[in-house]
């Protein structure tokens, strides 16, 4: 049978036994296929799912609890009102780094923020993460009201349906990339 439309060509997809295509495979396809039809508010993390910081938090053990256990590693850190979005905190940096209890986030905020309208579609939000270099995006409405968050890795999970795992992190080191067991 020959599909006519993209509907009948994922029937298809789904149809195939398990050795022609894995269910990974196949997720693969059939995301990539229907990406361009996506928006942002699709795979955004919600404003009500997401972890605030105030500037004036300080990074003592309730803290970084609080953060760990989000489940995430980007946040977005808000002004003393709690109003407006001042930057970002990531905690994947604070592995390499001496964290004083007494240290407040405002010592390791990163003041650059970038932002997606939740009507973008998710090629434009693959755009504006190339063209920016970001990796955490403030998602907003079309009045600038604070809707929800995107980052890189919710972006490449919608993209291949799983994002890629290695415990490997010395990309920067060219000796440590050419000892690499693959």
């Amino acid at each position: 049978m020959k599909p006519k439309t993209l509907k009948e060509f994922i029937e298809i997809l789904r149809d195939l036994p398990e050795d022609v295509l894995s269910q990974r495979e196949r997720m693969t396809i059939v995301t990539v296929m229907e990406f361009k039809n996506r928006l942002v508010s699709d795979v955004m993390t919600p404003r009500e799912k997401v972890t605030f910081v105030n500037i004036r938090d300080f990074l003592g053990p309730l803290t970084l609890d609080k953060l760990y256990r989000s489940g995430t590693s980007m946040f977005p850190v808000v002004d003393e009102s709690g109003r407006q979005v001042v930057g970002t905190l990531n905690t994947d940096r604070f592995n390499s780094l001496e964290i004083r209890e007494n240290d407040t986030a405002e010592k390791y905020l990163d003041r650059r923020v970038c932002y997606l309208r939740e009507d973008y579609s998710l090629e434009q939000a693959m755009a504006a993460f190339y063209r920016t270099h970001c990796y955490f995006f403030i998602v907003v409405n079309k009045m600038g009201q604070l809707t929800g968050t995107l980052n890189y890795k919710e972006l490449i999970e919608t993209i291949l349906g799983y994002c890629p795992e290695d415990d490997f992190n010395e990309d920067s080191s060219l000796g440590a990339v050419i000892r690499r067991k693959l």
